[in-house]
């Protein structure tokens, strides 16, 4: 699948960018974001310290103006992963509990699942 970045492209094509494109994709990661959405929390609540993980250096190395847009673009990549797999947004703005990397992230849902 290919990623359509809208007003992330210049960020997108960067080897940061594809390095988390291709990390949202993997398998094991929409397991997490998944688990995430089903325990009723924010996608990338799932995925914050696997991001930090894997990606420490190239968040070390990123300026404070960048770090914003990078978190705002992983949010946007997030919505089209889970769109994919059948998913849409059921809530934005809720607050992430467990994560250092994320404040507010968005909640998902299928259309056959009871989100009450």
């Amino acid at each position: 699948m290919k990623y359509d970045a809208w007003k992330f492209a210049q960020l997108a094509e960067t080897d940061f960018g594809t390095k988390l494109w291709e990390f949202l994709n993997e398998q094991d990661t929409f397991i997490r974001m998944e688990t995430a959405t089903r325990l009723y929390r924010p996608a990338v609540e799932g995925i914050a310290k696997e991001l930090l993980i894997r990606f420490k250096d190239d968040f070390a190395s990123l300026e404070a103006s960048d770090y914003l847009r990078i978190k705002q673009m992983i949010g946007h990549m997030t919505k089209q992963v889970m769109a994919r797999h059948g998913y849409h947004v059921y809530m934005k703005n809720v607050r992430v509990i467990t994560s250092n990397l994320f404040s507010k992230g968005t909640r998902y849902s299928k259309g056959d699942e009871d989100d009450s």
